[in-house]
């Protein structure tokens, strides 16, 4: 291996532990959200956060794209240690991207038990502004 293709090599390691460790955080942010949810507890904060978090790991990734595909049109196939953190990472998002989806099936489900709800009181409020002034 040359040395140009040692620090091409460095420099994909250090991308995709950047990326892992961005990962790993949206990771413990989801599973944060899932367990406040299920504690019926709200998640505004959590979710303002993980936009952040998801608008700064899309840069990472951005500027990695000439790293990566530098690295990978130098040789045929990637070095054990890039292939682990890749599969490591791949996992990860695998995880975040089943918490992100209980979360959307959780809200999913609260709307759809509130919204007859709310849409009855609405009713109730309007009947009662439309008959509750004939009697005054």
């Amino acid at each position: 291996m040359t040395n140009n293709q040692s620090e091409l090599e460095s420099q994909v390691i250090c991308s995709l532990e950047q990326m892992l460790t961005r990962y790993s955080q949206l990771d413990q942010l989801t599973q944060k959200m899932l367990a406040k949810h299920q504690q019926g507890q709200a998640i505004e904060t959590e979710i303002e956060e993980m936009n952040q978090q998801r608008s700064e790991l899309m840069l990472l990734e951005q500027e990695s794209v000439l790293i990566n595909d530098a690295y990978r049109n130098s040789r045929e196939h990637a070095s054990e240690a890039v292939k682990k953190l890749t599969e490591q990472t791949a996992v990860l998002i695998a995880g975040v991207i089943e918490a992100i989806a209980q979360l959307e099936t959780a809200a999913r489900q609260s709307y759809e038990r509130l919204t007859p709800q709310i849409n009855q009181n609405v009713k109730g409020n309007q009947m009662k502004q439309a008959y509750g002034n004939l009697g005054q």
